[in-house]
C-alpha cells in the first residue's frame, strides 16, 4: 500500500488530477485510480515513468526510502540551469578535506548570500 499512498501524495503535491498524471505516464486515469487505491500495482516501467513524471526516486515510490527527492540530482539540475557543470560543486575530494567547522562556514556563507538578496 506504500506505493499507492505515495503516488497519490505526490500527485496531489503537484496539484495534478489523475487525468493529468495519466497523460504524463501514458496510462488511463482509471489505471491511476487503481494504483492509488492499491487495486493494482504499477509495472517496473510504470514505476520508472511515475518517478520521472512526479520528479521523485523509484526508491521512494517503492517504499525503500522516505526521501522522495534525490537531493544531489536537484542540486545538479539547479547548477546546470545556471550554466555550471556538476564538477563545479561536487569536488568530493575537497569536501572530504574540510573539517566539520569549515563545512559549517561554507553553509553559513550560503545562508549569508541568500539572506543578502
Amino acid at each position: 500500500m506504500v506505493t499507492a499512498e505515495r503516488i497519490r501524495f505526490l500527485r496531489i503535491h503537484h496539484n495534478w488530477t489523475q487525468k493529468k498524471l495519466s497523460e504524463k505516464v501514458g496510462e488511463s486515469s482509471q489505471v491511476i485510480s487503481n494504483w492509488e487505491r492499491g487495486y493494482t500495482t504499477p509495472s517496473l516501467q510504470n514505476i520508472l515513468d511515475l518517478a520521472d513524471a512526479l520528479d521523485c526516486t523509484t526508491d521512494y515510490l517503492l517504499g525503500r526510502s522516505d526521501q522522495p527527492f534525490d537531493i544531489l540530482k536537484k542540486i545538479n539540475d539547479v547548477l546546470a540551469d545556471k550554466g555550471f557543470d556538476e564538477t563545479d560543486f561536487f569536488y568530493v575530494y575537497v569536501w572530504e578535506e574540510l573539517t566539520q567547522e569549515e563545512i559549517k562556514q561554507v553553509l553559513n556563507f550560503f545562508q549569508f548570500i541568500r539572506q543578502s538578496k
